[in-house]
């Protein structure tokens, strides 16, 4: 709804300077029909939402040759499309079944996996190594064997939702992880419309002078501030980011890809860390901040010029 008074008319007379004054108030609410976007679930997502509050007021010349607007403004919207690589298909797919793949190759010895002597200790770290080095800042306990390696991966892997499984048609049979190489961990398929979502609010001030010294010249000027932050990023998925990284810091980290090299640099954890996790993170840390790609300062001016008479008019 929007609610105008124009006092001068209220009160029965002009302010000082043969001024009239109007004040404003708006209140709206909006939705933006979206394409089907759906979590990491296969969960619909409600399309955004969005409400708006503004208020303000405008001061005319007696001959409206002159006016000033001011505007402030709050814009809530929720549910909106986030871009970010943390959420990507390629991120969430790659980071469950390529670990899955080679975690089946070393339980099985199979591929590179069959050499016994890589390890003496049976570990996926060479004794004393750590699994992560102090120097990284994320020990996770020390060197795990082999098999708490293998055992903490499948205990996170088998206590994924089964809508995680069915949503991202996740090939997780023999026939799968015994295709030799890296192709073996490419079994699974995006759910269509995948999707992360943030909240985003904008909020800011906008100043407009119009001035129209003849009737053929009118002068626009146009300053606006706005700030815009986001909340929430990730919705649904942010949940399911952490509780990854939570398991990866674990035993089930320590499973190393391509092959039993004992370097640290192979290992799912490294390899969630650097691609995934921290993208998430940043995104968090901004959490409450100015939005980059949004100008807080904008101004331009306008003027035009019609030729009333002539060979131009």
């Amino acid at each position: 709804y929007s609610l105008v008074a124009h006092v001068d008319k209220l009160i029965g007379r002009r302010l000082p300077g043969n001024l009239g004054l109007s004040l404003f108030y708006n209140e709206s609410e909006n939705f933006q029909p979206a394409a089907q976007r759906v979590n990491h679930l296969g969960q619909s997502i409600a399309s955004p939402t969005g409400s708006t509050e503004d208020y303000g007021f405008q001061i005319t010349s007696v001959d409206n040759k002159y006016s000033l607007r001011v505007n402030w403004y709050e814009t809530d919207v929720k549910n909106a499309t986030y871009q970010g690589g943390f959420a990507s298909a390629w991120a969430l797919g790659w980071s469950t079944t390529m670990p899955w793949a080679y975690a089946k190759k070393a339980q099985n010895k199979v591929e590179s996996f069959k050499v016994a002597d890589w390890n003496p200790e049976g570990g996926y770290s060479n004794a004393p190594m750590m699994d992560v080095p102090a120097e990284i800042g994320w020990n996770a306990g020390g060197t795990h064997t082999e098999q708490q390696a293998l055992d903490g991966f499948f205990d996170y892997f088998n206590s994924l939702p089964q809508e995680f499984f069915s949503a991202w048609n996740l090939k997780v049979d023999d026939a799968q992880w015994m295709i030799n190489g890296w192709q073996s961990g490419m079994g699974f398929q995006a759910p269509l419309g995948l999707a992360a979502t943030s909240d985003n609010l904008s909020e800011g001030m906008e100043v407009e002078f119009v001035a129209n010294p003849t009737d053929s010249w009118r002068i626009s000027l146009n300053v606006s501030e706005t700030t815009a932050t986001r909340e929430n990023v990730g919705g649904d998925i942010a949940k399911f980011v952490e509780e990854r990284a939570e398991a990866y810091d674990g035993p089930a980290g320590a499973v190393r890809l391509w092959g039993p090299n004992p370097s640290y640099i192979n290992s799912i954890r490294q390899w969630f860390r650097g691609y995934m996790w921290g993208d998430y993170q940043l995104a968090k840390l901004q959490e409450g901040s100015d939005a980059p790609e949004i100008r807080k300062w904008h101004a331009n001016i306008v003027t035009n010029y019609s030729f009333l008479e002539g060979v131009l008019k």
